[in-house]
């Protein structure tokens, strides 16, 4: 873990943003501001009373060649830097890329509320519902509705599988269901990922998972979801985003290493 350690003022120092004390870390030499929060009128005053809890200064002690010091500051407290050595952030950015990377992967639909109706003879009659459910361990409907059935429909974090257990579906404008997110994340697509069972169409379409089965013999179907985002809360930033972050702070840390 980083050291943290206390500053002393000395100097005044020019940073790129306005002048503020210059500061001392841990006896090297001065430090200069690298980046605030501008909007913020109180940063650069140094005045740990009168800061946000919010505000983030980065104190850039690149003329050492040694350390990049970021800093939360906490209103009437006295401010301190956590040192971390050049050496160990190229090395920390990129454990962050990959671990920001494991982490979307792992970001599903596991944990997240869904509602299944069943419709026919057509996709504006709603023949019943099976309620809600929360994706987890276990077949979320291990049966079906309003006579439909023998099914079960089992969902996981990236797909979900049906499995009529060798009944057939009845020809019909639409036979199938739709499914829907109450709440965690959501599905924007999904593909046919093979089994036994022939499936007319399998679409996303507002929002919803549509399937439709309508005249074709029963049997075991597997879907996949090609992309997974986050609810109205927030959206969910795909993995490629994340290794991006990781992978920008690789880039900061060698190109300030050039610098120095």
């Amino acid at each position: 873990m980083p050291s943290r350690v206390r500053i002393r003022k000395r100097k005044q120092c020019m940073s790129g943003l306005f002048r503020r004390p210059g500061l001392s870390v841990a006896g090297k030499s001065r430090a200069s501001l690298a980046m605030a929060e501008a909007a913020d009128p109180y940063v650069g005053r140094f005045d740990s009373r009168r800061l946000p809890k919010s505000a983030l200064l980065i104190s850039d002690c690149s003329r050492t060649r040694k350390a990049l010091g970021p800093r939360i500051a906490i209103p009437g407290r006295t401010p301190y830097f956590v040192v971390i050595h050049m050496s160990r952030l190229l090395r920390i950015a990129a454990s962050t890329a990959l671990f920001l990377t494991s982490l979307a992967a792992q970001a599903g639909l596991v944990g997240s509320t869904v509602e299944l109706k069943f419709y026919f003879p057509d996709l504006s009659s709603e023949h019943c519902s099976s309620g809600t459910a929360l994706v987890g361990a276990g077949v979320e409907y291990p049966v079906g509705c309003g006579g439909y059935g023998p099914v079960s429909i089992d969902f996981d974090d990236f797909g979900f599988s049906v499995d009529t257990h060798g009944s057939s579906w009845s020809a019909a404008a639409f036979n199938g269901f739709v499914v829907d997110v109450v709440s965690g994340l959501a599905f924007d697509s999904v593909v046919y990922a093979g089994g036994t069972m022939t499936v007319d169409s399998a679409i996303v379409s507002g929002g919803s998972l549509v399937l439709d089965f309508a005249d074709h013999d029963g049997g075991v179907a597997n879907f996949r979801f090609t992309q997974v985002r986050g609810d109205s809360e927030g959206e969910l930033p795909e993995p490629a985003s994340l290794a991006l972050v990781g992978l920008g702070l690789v880039g900061a840390a060698a190109a300030r290493r050039r610098r120095s």
